[in-house]
């Protein structure tokens, strides 16, 4: 048994021993499966950094978009803006242009006259930024309204519109008391006794009584249309007699106002509005009535009653034909109030005349076409395409509103006979 016993110790021992190896063998082959999930985790760590980095791109892409798209965004907000701007600039062109002439009907002096523009206009100093007037029609009243469209265009296509609805106005001011509607000064003057006065005279009655009245800003004694013209009348009215208005004398500024032929237009809308659209076609010897003009077609070397050519209660159109008119023989003094239109190549003013109004000298001849042997009085403003005046007399021409309020009346104009600057009565982006 001992014996036994003892044999039986190697044999525990060496069992202990296996379980021992074997729990090491365990232990040992845990260390495998440890060393495969360390390495499992490595590859996740791979896929993870991965993700980041699309993700990164993916937003770094889409803040790259963004900011393109704002920066698209702003150009095209800028772009917008300039094709705004250039809408309202064409508006501005447009309105000016119009007002520098001033309309009697809107319809034959703007749309049917074709002095808007209709073509593709470069702002100055931006040549890529446009605008172009798109619509130029009658408004309800074809004489008094209008709707005017802009259109304004700038790079990346970018297109504002402007559409304004437009009338008549109130009259403002005549352009000076001596206006030349062409655009080259042909003619002279002659004499050194004339007056030419931009002032407001106020008048009362054709004695005439007129007082100087600073109610309304003076006007230059002589307007012109463009420089050239301005600097020629102000070299042929030295020693001429006085030349006194707006600025400095000899008051003599470009205005840009109506042409000769716009001043035939207002001649024309004139006589229409009053009832002779064919204007005087007879060859009669005496006044007679078309409508409500009063046509001269022969002057009897004075004008001695004083409601022929109107008065100040009563102002008319008067439109004289007569190819060589004499006004005013004698001593006998002329009066009238109103509109006066000589068609006459020329015209002599002999004796006394006073007018209160409007006069219009319609193609006066270059070589002394306006003699002047009297002493003729003209308040208002006169309109004449020559500085054609030979003045032995004593011409004066004075600035008065009241008395350019009293041409605007006459006839049947009813205020609505001088030409008017244009109001905006509303505007749309349609």
């Amino acid at each position: 048994m001992k014996l036994f016993g003892l044999d039986e110790q190697p044999r525990k021992r060496r069992a202990t021993d296996r379980r021992r190896c074997a729990a090491f063998g365990l232990w040992i082959g845990a260390a495998t499966p440890r060393r495969q999930v360390v390495e499992k985790e490595q590859g996740f760590a791979l896929l993870a950094v991965l993700l980041l980095l699309m993700l990164a791109l993916t937003l770094g892409a889409g803040t790259l978009l963004y900011t393109l798209l704002d920066l698209k965004s702003a150009q095209h907000y800028e772009t917008g803006n300039q094709a705004f701007a250039a809408a309202e600039a064409g508006l501005l062109d447009v309105i000016n242009t119009i007002d520098t002439r001033g309309v009697v009907n809107f319809k034959t002096d703007v749309i049917d006259s074709h002095i808007i523009s209709t073509l593709s206009t470069a702002v100055s100093g931006f040549p890529n930024v446009t605008y172009q007037v798109t619509g130029l029609v009658s408004g309800t009243d074809p004489a008094t309204t209008g709707v005017v469209t802009v259109t304004g265009n700038a790079l990346l296509s970018a297109q504002r519109v402007i559409q304004v609805n437009v009338k008549r106005g109130d009259f403002v001011a005549g352009p000076g008391a001596l206006h030349l509607s062409n655009d080259s000064a042909v003619g002279s003057f002659s004499g050194n006794s004339m007056t030419i006065d931009g002032n407001n005279w106020l008048v009362t009655d054709l004695t005439p009584t007129a007082v100087l009245d600073q109610t309304w800003p003076a006007r230059p004694a002589i307007s012109t249309r463009n420089d050239t013209v301005t600097t020629q009348i102000v070299t042929a009215l030295a020693g001429q007699g006085t030349i006194t208005g707006l600025e400095s004398t000899p008051s003599v500024m470009t205005t840009a106002a109506a042409s000769t032929a716009d001043a035939n237009r207002f001649i024309n809308d004139i006589l229409t509005a009053n009832g002779a659209p064919s204007g005087c076609n007879q060859n009669n010897n005496k006044d007679y009535p078309v409508g409500n003009v009063i046509c001269v077609p022969q002057t009897q070397g004075h004008k001695g009653n004083a409601e022929s050519w109107g008065t100040m209660t009563n102002p008319q159109v008067t439109y004289v034909t007569d190819p060589n008119a004499k006004i005013a023989g004698g001593s006998v003094t002329s009066t009238g109030a109103g509109i006066l239109i000589f068609g006459s190549n020329t015209i002599q003013f002999n004796g006394g005349f006073v007018f209160c109004g409007w006069v219009l000298f319609q193609n006066p001849n270059p070589n002394g076409g306006i003699s002047v042997g009297g002493n003729p009085s003209i308040y208002g403003t006169v309109w004449s395409p020559l500085n054609a005046f030979d003045s032995n007399g004593n011409i004066t021409i004075k600035y008065s509103h009241n008395c350019l309020g009293e041409a605007d009346s006459a006839g049947s104009g009813g205020g609505n006979n001088l030409p008017h600057p244009l109001q905006i009565t509303s505007w749309s982006e349609p």
